[in-house]
């Protein structure tokens, strides 16, 4: 990226940061509320740094002395064995939702607050950090959308744009990325402190995504122009900074783990795009193989953090990592008939696409009955859903017919993907509905919104 590329996106995402910030400063006064009270009052790794008012069972043979006396390892290792709620991940009763990163600046947060630890200053503290990290999500959605469009324009960049032309280009992120930042759904994210978790993921999976765009649009360039060592250095440091993002991504929230999905699809989606544009050539068959050993070699890295990942979850929570959830939290769950469960899920997924596309009649909290629940995936209830899920899938596909906006699919694609951990669809989840699990996945609305009316 040149240094006019960088000053112009700093110009671009500037009124996007402010937007953010100013839209959402009246919540630094709000109280802390629901979720807050488990996460942040009740946790001793929260108000004391130590396990004191938490569950004082030993914790994978290790047991933690209420005054948190000892190496410093001892004060880090609770961050990783317990949950986001303060049990012991281990334990039957955690819902498994270890978010070391977050518990982690729960305390900073306390802590810098000095005396007022969680009173009404270091309250106003919490709620500041997360207006700020829902304006760096925003302006990471601009450098998202916009390391897309470089990845799938890189043929047509190769020769000198003028600044005109840059602009009207960094026009689309722009759009989209304020969209994002306006959205109302996101108030329950923003508001409640409980909410860092998605803040923090959608921000580290952002960049860590970007980041390993950047270095995707390298090896392109790798293959078209066989670029010298000191770029494939950088692409191997690329490739590293992308897995350590990741990394702190799925330490925020689990959901960070569907980066490596993300990755996958992108090098898919790369693959067919340059297949259709290189068809006929009496190279594409030596530039697709080629093609396919650097993706090979870039992902290897990221994939060794997935994994290693998915190790530390199966360790830290005793090979156990399905949660214990209540009738309350997912009635749907318990239904002994399996399409009356599937059409549950859907009407579910109903109210989440409801809330992404006009979001009116917003809730911090959804009681058991808040939800009519259809005995059959044939209900006459799920008829919006189908229609929506229909239209959907007729937008990503008349995007990707169209070369110049293929990004705008694979965008609304990785967008909807982000929600697959929390959509009910693998697993049951703790809760009936969410509204800050659409944070991320509401960015699908926002390049629709943008990239629709240009198009139809």
């Amino acid at each position: 990226m040149s240094l006019k590329v960088a000053s112009l996106m700093v110009i671009i995402a500037l009124p996007i940061f402010l937007a953010a910030c100013l839209l959402y400063k009246p919540s630094v006064h709000f109280p802390l509320l629901y979720d807050d009270t488990a996460t942040v009052i009740r946790n001793g790794l929260v108000v004391n740094g130590t396990v004191s008012g938490l569950m004082q069972s030993p914790c994978l043979g290790y047991t933690f002395d209420s005054e948190g006396e000892g190496s410093w390892l001892k004060g880090i290792a609770p961050y990783f064995m317990y949950d986001f709620w303060g049990r012991c991940a281990c334990l039957d009763s955690s819902h498994k939702s270890v978010r070391p990163l977050t518990t982690a600046t729960f305390r900073l947060d306390v802590w810098a607050s000095g005396h007022d630890g969680i009173g009404p200053h270091g309250t106003q503290r919490l709620h500041l950090v997360n207006i700020l990290l829902h304006a760096v999500c925003s302006v990471s959605v601009v450098l998202f959308i916009s390391q897309l469009q470089n990845l799938f324009q890189i043929e047509t960049h190769n020769h000198v744009i003028s600044v005109g032309q840059q602009v009207r280009e960094m026009a689309i992120p722009a759009s989209i990325g304020m969209v994002f930042a306006v959205h109302a759904v996101h108030i329950e994210a923003i508001a409640n402190i409980s909410g860092r978790a998605e803040l923090l993921a959608c921000a580290f999976s952002l960049v860590s995504f970007a980041t390993y765009i950047q270095f995707c649009i390298i090896q392109q360039q790798l293959v078209i122009h066989k670029s010298s060592n000191s770029r494939r250095m950088s692409m191997v440091g690329g490739s590293v900074c992308a897995g350590l993002l990741m990394l702190l991504a799925c330490l925020s929230k689990e959901s960070g783990s569907t980066v490596m999905a993300w990755l996958c699809l992108v090098h898919f989606a790369l693959f067919v795009h340059n297949r259709d544009q290189v068809s006929g050539n009496i190279n594409s068959s030596t530039r697709s193989s080629a093609q396919v050993k650097h993706s090979v070699k870039t992902m290897a890295f990221p994939f060794t953090v997935f994994l290693l990942f998915l190790g530390y979850r199966h360790i830290v929570t005793c090979g156990n990592s399905s949660p214990t959830i209540g009738f309350a939290e997912n009635p749907a769950a318990f239904h002994p008939d399996f399409p009356a469960r599937v059409a549950s899920y859907m009407q579910y997924l109903k109210i989440y696409a409801y809330k992404a596309i006009w979001p009116t009649d917003l809730s911090p909290d959804y009681s058991v009955s808040a939800v009519e629940l259809p005995s059959t995936p044939l209900s006459f209830i799920l008829v919006p859903f189908y229609s929506m899920a229909a239209a959907l899938c007729w937008a990503v596909h008349s995007l990707w017919k169209l070369r110049d906006r293929r990004y705008a699919a694979v965008a609304i694609v990785i967008a909807c993907s982000s929600f697959i951990p929390a959509s009910n669809l693998f697993f049951p989840v703790g809760t009936t509905v969410a509204e800050r699990l659409l944070y991320l996945p509401v960015l699908a609305v926002a390049v629709l919104a943008v990239e629709l009316p240009m198009v139809l």
